[in-house]
């Protein structure tokens, strides 16, 4: 008897298995028959390498470079041009002294021929500066360069508006100016944003920035040396002109207020024997 109610329970459950098993076969029919279908099997036929390549790039990306430079070299000479420019200037102020001593045999001279003749010398030896250090960038060192003209343009430029400015502090302020001079290059030095982008610099840099000779300087030869964009390199020349133009009435005014205090100083150097006191 449980034998038999067995065998009726399994027949039970067979027959149940059976339904289910028909209804999927019925369903995997339909699916067959089905648009998906197809379209499933059209997609297991495309090329697996293709399908490859297409999940690991979706997306094919092209690089259009604007202002390229070659290496980091050229990338960094302005800086360091500007720099030597500056470095150079100030040590042609220090060898030859702004002050005209008067001579028995030569007439008597006035302070603004005195001031422009001695100008004169420091003008044409930072313009060789100039000259060298340009020729020797392109040439020696091979610095990426679009305009050759116009970077040594640049420079003359440059130089003439450094060569000014040094020689106008030490005119009016003499050592005090030299001092000024060194500060200010160390200041440049750190906020110009030659060696670090300028947004990252505290921010007393990024106001002095905009004020200093050498962003613009470095950014005339940037222009020379990536491509032009714009007016950015004529509006830097014109730029780097007013800072003799300020430095003109400065290097005199200065001078009138400053001679007395610095006849002071002199004579304590003097007295201490510190070299350079004459």
């Amino acid at each position: 008897r449980q034998l038999r109610g067995s065998l009726v329970n399994t027949r039970g459950n067979l027959a149940e298995l059976l339904g289910i098993v028909q209804g999927l076969n019925k369903d995997i029919s339909d699916f067959r028959n089905s648009d998906n279908y197809k379209q499933l099997m059209d997609a297991l036929k495309l090329d697996s390498g293709a399908l490859v390549n297409y999940l690991s790039s979706p997306v094919n990306l092209e690089t259009v470079q604007l202002f390229a430079i070659k290496d980091y070299g050229s990338a960094a000479s302005p800086f360091y041009t500007i720099l030597s420019l500056w470095v150079g200037g100030l040590f042609n102020v220090v060898i030859i002294k702004t002050e005209v001593k008067p001579y028995y045999d030569l007439p008597k001279l006035t302070k603004w021929e005195g001031f422009w003749g001695r100008y004169f010398i420091v003008f044409a030896i930072g313009q060789m500066t100039a000259l060298i250090t340009g020729l020797g960038n392109l040439f020696y060192l091979g610095v990426q360069c679009y305009h050759p003209f116009l970077y040594m343009l640049a420079l003359f430029v440059t130089d003439f508006a450094i060569t000014f400015l040094n020689y106008a502090l030490v005119y009016a302020f003499d050592v005090a100016g030299l001092a000024i001079s060194v500060i200010l290059m160390c200041i440049q030095v750190g906020g110009s944003g030659g060696t670090y982008p300028v947004e990252v610099l505290p921010k007393i840099f990024q106001d002095l920035y905009r004020y200093m000779p050498f962003k613009y300087g470095m950014n005339a030869l940037r222009e020379t040396i990536g491509g032009m964009y714009d007016h950015t390199y004529i509006n830097c020349l014109l730029t780097l002109l007013i800072y003799p133009l300020v430095s003109l009435p400065m290097a005199f005014g200065g001078k009138i207020v400053a001679s007395p205090i610095m006849k002071l100083v002199k004579n304590g150097m003097k007295k201490a024997k510190i070299m350079g006191a004459e």
